[in-house]
């Protein structure tokens, strides 16, 4: 399914954070968004998402899922990353299903609590969480910030097999070499 925006006008605490916005990402693409500090690409995501309410303009999907992951990862801080991972699986009534937590290599830290995981580490869970639902959507802020080089690349790898599944994927971005393969379409704010 496709996601349509038109001449969207965004706002925080009255102030125009983002003005006459247009695009369209189609199935089995990533739009990468990019753009200095508070130009809107986070409260861009947060209004694509439903989250955030102010605006004018037109967003158009039919999307039932949406896999959101933000820059700073919304994790239950006193589960472990097994307990974590498990649970969201739970949430969406869905088999476990270890592909992408094997791809981001997490077993080595199953048994850690998500506080005192890594900001990278934090990162990679709070991503494989957003697709654990099987989202037709999946909006992603900053995939690579905090990553290795390696896990950037692998980031890069699971984009590729989410468009084969003809994922609509919207990432906003300031580092990119290592995802650059992977982006069909580039927007600058």
């Amino acid at each position: 399914m496709s996601l349509s925006i038109k001449n969207l006008a965004l706002y925080h605490d009255k102030q125009t954070v983002l003005s006459n916005f247009s695009c369209t990402s189609k199935p089995g693409t990533v739009t990468a968004i990019y753009g200095d500090n508070a130009t809107g690409k986070t409260t861009l995501l947060s209004t694509i998402s439903g989250l955030h309410k102010e605006y004018d303009g037109q967003i158009n999907h039919n999307h039932t899922i949406i896999g959101q992951a933000m820059d700073t990862p919304i994790l239950f801080e006193q589960y472990t990353a097994q307990e974590q991972f498990t649970y969201i699986h739970k949430l969406h009534n869905k088999h476990i299903d270890t592909h992408f937590w094997d791809m981001f290599e997490l077993e080595t830290f199953k048994n850690t609590k998500t506080h005192s995981l890594s900001h990278g580490n934090r990162q990679k869970l709070s991503l494989v969480c957003s697709i654990i639902a099987d989202p037709t959507l999946l909006l992603r802020d900053e995939p690579c910030n905090g990553l290795d080089k390696k896990s950037r690349q692998t980031v890069a790898q699971c984009l590729e097999e989410l468009k084969k599944q003809q994922k609509t994927i919207i990432i906003t971005t300031h580092i990119s070499e290592d995802i650059q393969e992977s982006i069909d379409q580039k927007i600058n704010l």
